[in-house]
């Protein structure tokens, strides 16, 4: 029966520009595609890039789609491929307006000199990743300067949160549209490094006095939690997918995205 349970999901599509990373700060350390996904699946070493095959994916969808954009690799990472195929991307997204296109990253400072010379463009949001306070206030500062259509957003991913985080001066929440966090995965090869439920409820009340939609979405941990079976199931209104370490904070889940 529960093989038959498919959940519905905000988060939308996702499209592999292009696969394969190397570290960029501490949050990499126990990445689930550096370091699992990418050589087990796909032989790459850290470092090595290449092309995804499904390139041109965006052109096949018929209705207008919410994507997360290169989900295995940095978009803005500088090496040779993405170099090379990193105007052709964004050649798609902008033959693409119906679709809206969340772009993450580790390499702030790699934004601004790789963008189009058409920039900025509606459908894109931006967003920056923030395991700590260090890298919130130097990535988030950086984020802020570039411009962006008065259309999209600013966005944050607060994961693999490995510390508490205060949104003020230069992390300050001013000029971004969402947030998103989220503890670190890990196996037993690969061991999460624990987060503190009390840094997720700092987020979630910084983002609720901002009027910031805030999505949560794991506490993290080495198992995923199996609630649509037992203490959620379907028809409850906490069910969700499962997630690692559970998603369910303080009893509600927190869902919000904003309107595109």
């Amino acid at each position: 029966m529960a093989q038959n349970i498919k959940i519905a999901t905000k988060m939308g599509e996702s499209w592999g520009t292009w696969k394969g990373c190397s570290p960029a700060s501490l949050g990499c350390a126990n990445c689930y595609s550096l370091m699992r996904i990418i050589p087990r699946w796909y032989g790459l070493k850290s470092g090595q890039v290449t092309l995804n095959k499904d390139f041109r994916k965006p052109y096949r969808w018929k209705t207008p789609q919410m994507v997360f954009v290169c989900p295995l690799s940095d978009f803005f990472i500088d090496h040779p491929v993405a170099n090379r195929w990193r105007p052709d991307a964004w050649e798609i997204m902008r033959n693409t307006p119906q679709h809206v296109y969340r772009i993450c990253t580790k390499r702030a400072d790699n934004i601004q000199k790789n963008l189009p010379s058409d920039w900025p463009y509606a459908n894109v949001w931006l967003g920056v990743s923030a395991e700590n306070q260090r890298w919130a206030d130097r990535r988030m500062d950086m984020l802020r300067q570039i411009p962006i259509h008065p259309r999209a957003l600013r966005w944050v991913s607060a994961e693999p949160l490995l510390g508490p985080i205060q949104f003020t001066g230069p992390s300050s929440l001013t000029d971004y549209g969402w947030m998103i966090d989220g503890g670190e995965s890990g196996d037993a090869k690969h061991p999460p490094r624990p987060a503190n439920l009390d840094w997720f409820r700092q987020i979630r009340d910084q983002c609720a006095v901002a009027g910031i939609p805030y999505t949560h979405k794991q506490h993290g941990g080495a198992t995923k939690c199996r609630c649509w079976r037992t203490t959620h199931p379907l028809g409850d209104p906490l069910f969700h997918e499962k997630a690692f370490g559970c998603r369910v904070l303080d009893g509600q889940l927190h869902d919000e995205l904003p309107p595109w």
